[in-house]
């Protein structure tokens, strides 16, 4: 569902912080439930691929003065040197995501098009559920030997 955004440059918007950049390498993926309030804005982007998994709850992604929800069994990745701007849903509690962060050789190209939402955002539903049950089996366990070697 898309919505129209609130600016972040109008003078009415709320005053945010820049989300420092994640450690990076070819490939750095995380998990975490996040309760309300919760935003990661990088005006710049990021050097790599960023996807992002929701799980449960409900959350939110805006670019070029739209936003749409992210609601469990849909990604959204974002291309290299997008801005990030994303969060919490308003009315939302909490949102649970895993994510990645990757920098993908040329051979990978034909998987990442996907639809895209906006200029460098790309989103996809993953209608069925048992394939989306083993998407998340596979992040979850990259996630955790990710955060071993991080710690």
């Amino acid at each position: 569902m898309e919505k129209p955004s609130k600016n972040l440059e109008d003078s009415r918007a709320p005053r945010r912080q820049v989300t420092p950049r994640v450690r990076s390498g070819p490939l750095v993926l995380g998990h975490f439930v996040r309760r309300a309030p919760y935003y990661a804005w990088r005006p710049q982007g990021a050097a790599d691929w960023l996807l992002l998994a929701s799980v449960a709850g409900r959350g939110r992604i805006a670019a070029d003065g739209a936003e749409r929800w992210l609601e469990p069994r849909q990604l959204a990745l974002f291309a290299p040197q997008t801005p990030h701007d994303y969060g919490i849903a308003p009315g939302a509690r909490r949102w649970e995501l895993l994510w990645a962060h990757f920098a993908p050789g040329p051979e990978w190209a034909d998987l990442l098009r996907w639809p895209a939402w906006r200029t460098g955002i790309l989103t996809l539903e993953i209608g069925e559920v048992a394939r989306w049950r083993r998407i998340v089996a596979a992040l979850r366990r990259a996630a955790e030997l990710s955060e071993r070697q991080l710690a």
